[in-house]
C-alpha cells in the first residue's frame, strides 16, 4: 500500500530528473488516494517545478499545502523563488523574498541567489548589484553562484545592448 513517504519519494525522484509533470501527477494520485501531502512532500514538488520553470506549476503545489492547512519554509518560500526566476519573472522572485519576509523568515543565501538568478535573466544589473549589498548587509556571505548571477546580469544587460545597437561604434 503506497504512503506518504513512498510517493514522496517517486515526486522527489521526479524532480532531481527535472520531470515536473510526472511529479505532479503523483502529487495528484496521492491525493486522490485520499493521502494528505506534508510539508516535505509539497517541498519536493514545488522544487520539481522549479528546476522545470514550470511555475503555475509551483504555484498549485504551494496552495496545496496551504489547502492542507500546512506552514510554508523557507524551503518552500526558495522554491517558490526558484520557479519565478527560472521562468523569468523577475518581480515573482522578489515577491516570494518578500513573502518569506512577512511570514517571519529570514531569507537565506538559497533564497538570494534565486532572485540574483532572476535578475540575471532579465537583465537587472542594477538590482543585482543591490540584492548583493543587501545580502551583506544582513550578514549573508554570498557564494560563487551569487556573483555568478550578477555577473551573468550585467553581460546580459550588456550583450542586448551591443545587439540593440546596430550603427555600430564602441557600444
Amino acid at each position: 500500500t503506497p504512503t506518504v513517504v513512498s510517493y514522496g519519494c517517486l515526486i522527489d525522484a521526479c524532480g532531481k530528473r527535472g520531470r515536473a509533470v510526472e511529479a505532479m501527477s503523483w502529487l495528484g494520485r496521492m491525493v486522490k488516494e485520499s493521502l494528505h501531502p506534508n510539508r516535505c512532500v509539497c517541498n519536493s514538488a514545488i522544487s520539481a517545478c522549479a528546476k522545470a520553470a514550470h511555475m503555475t506549476e509551483a504555484q498549485q503545489c504551494f496552495n496545496t499545502m496551504l489547502s492542507a492547512g500546512l506552514q510554508p519554509d523557507l524551503i518552500s518560500y526558495s522554491g517558490m523563488a526558484s520557479a519565478s526566476a527560472r521562468a523569468s519573472h523577475q518581480a515573482d522572485a522578489v515577491g516570494w523574498l518578500h513573502r518569506a519576509e512577512s511570514a517571519g523568515l529570514k531569507p537565506d543565501v538559497v533564497m538570494h541567489n534565486a532572485v540574483l538568478l532572476a535578475h540575471a535573466k532579465t537583465r537587472q544589473w542594477h538590482e543585482a548589484l543591490l540584492r548583493l549589498g543587501d545580502m551583506r548587509a544582513s550578514s549573508i556571505a554570498p557564494t560563487a553562484a551569487s556573483y555568478t548571477s550578477v555577473m551573468g546580469a550585467c553581460a546580459n544587460d550588456l550583450s542586448a545592448r551591443i545587439a540593440n545597437n546596430s550603427g555600430g561604434g564602441d557600444g
